[in-house]
């Protein structure tokens, strides 16, 4: 793994982006959702408060899907320091816009928000490209501590969502608390990037050589459309349980903006002992074998969650869903880094992203409207969409190393 002043930027980019994304779903499932709430009028079904809360929730991810190609290639270009940046300012805007939503009761205001936010947001496919600039040899262990930095950032975002955004929690909390705490660790962070990030300069040669990758270009790679689709089809299940879970837990077991906070944050536990596990693991089974494992156990995890009956019962299934979600987060990056040629890993990493949060996307819209027919309908679905990702691991080499000598001849 590189060292921690040179990670310390990368990690707490990718730590504040899962803030970001986790921080809105306790408040925003009582928002949204709660009969006491009057965040919207009173006479809008139950049906339609549940869609506009996945419109709402997947407003951050399309915003990633516009940018992170841009941020990428972007920091190809000029460097990652100046990119990532500027990214987390618009990030910090958009929050800030969220917070000003919340309070004044503006549904508008918190919609352009969290688009603003997740446009910002899409430096995490800079962050990432950073965390493979040094090669495979610490492949592993650099996804490993951004897998580990995800899923504690998945832990505060909930914490201080559910926590602060509850008026009933502490004498100073309200639903726009968490929001404007959110815009002060963006600011934080731009002045860790400042201080911490050491810029490679970048020749005018290098950058006058590189060029936008085209879609159809990209396709025709060897082995790219299986890694791609794999990706997407994985993620759904990923952000399914991330997105839907808050909501599940309101619905099924009537939980309260504070118990949703605390129950993420116990989600959190596994994924962070996941993440401690990839890179011992990785030196047992090579990234075919361990996306494998990742895969079987989300489906199985997520079929077994519709069973619960009560809040105990998702321990077990949830914990397995964790460690899957975790493996693959790890592997799926490492299969991209690996047809990516120096010159456009930035790039190659950015359209990586843009799958993840395409999925994220159809994740969480999907979810508000088949949970319209029946509350674990999204997680059944998950569960499927996580076999069809088997097939196209299948389609992948046994040696995942030779990826990258065919991304080269793909680019000549």
């Amino acid at each position: 793994m590189l060292s921690s002043r040179r990670m310390l930027p990368i990690i707490l980019t990718i730590f504040t982006g899962f803030i970001g994304f986790s921080l809105p779903f306790p408040v925003f499932s009582h928002l949204f959702l709660a009969v006491d709430s009057t965040f919207l009028p009173p006479g809008i079904p139950l049906d339609e408060r549940k869609i506009l809360l996945g419109f709402a929730l997947a407003l951050y991810p399309f915003g990633q899907i516009l940018s992170a190609p841009g941020w990428g290639r972007y920091s190809d270009r000029r460097g990652r320091k100046p990119a990532l940046t500027v990214s987390l300012m618009v990030a910090s805007v958009g929050m800030a816009l969220v917070a000003f939503g919340v309070f004044a009761n503006l549904l508008w205001a918190v919609l352009v928000g969290r688009l603003i936010s997740g446009l910002g947001e899409g430096n995490m496919a800079i962050a990432q490209a950073m965390a493979s600039d040094e090669g495979s040899d610490h492949e592993a262990g650099n996804f490993a501590a951004l897998s580990i930095a995800m899923n504690a950032g998945w832990i505060i975002g909930p914490l201080l969502g559910g926590f602060l955004g509850d008026p009933t929690a502490t004498p100073v909390s309200s639903p726009a608390l968490p929001f404007i705490l959110a815009v002060a660790m963006y600011l934080i962070n731009v002045l860790v990037v400042i201080i911490f990030v050491e810029e490679r300069p970048t020749s005018p040669a290098h950058a006058s050589k590189h060029n936008t990758i085209k879609l159809p270009q990209l396709f025709r790679q060897p082995n790219m459309l299986a890694v791609l689709t794999l990706t997407l089809l994985a993620f759904w299940s990923v952000y399914t349980l991330f997105s839907y879970l808050p909501p599940y837990l309101v619905q099924v077991f009537a939980s309260t903006t504070a118990d949703i906070g605390m129950y993420c944050a116990l989600l959190s536990v596994p994924l962070i002992i996941a993440g401690l596990l990839t890179s011992a693991l990785s030196r047992w089974l090579d990234t075919k074998k361990l996306t494998a494992l990742a895969l079987l156990l989300m489906a199985s995890g997520l079929l077994l969650l519709t069973n619960a009956d009560s809040i105990a019962g998702l321990i077990l299934p949830v914990s397995m869903v964790a460690f899957g979600i975790v493996f693959i987060e790890v592997t799926s990056a490492q299969f991209v880094s690996r047809l990516a040629t120096s010159q456009e890993k930035g790039e190659l990493m950015g359209i990586y992203r843009s799958v993840v949060v395409i999925a994220e996307v159809i994740a969480t819209l999907a979810a508000g409207y088949l949970a319209s027919w029946t509350v674990t309908l999204p997680f059944i679905v998950a569960s499927i969409t996580v076999i069809f990702a088997l097939f196209f691991l299948l389609q992948l080499p046994r040696e995942e190393q030779n990826l990258a000598s065919e991304a080269e001849e793909s680019s000549v």
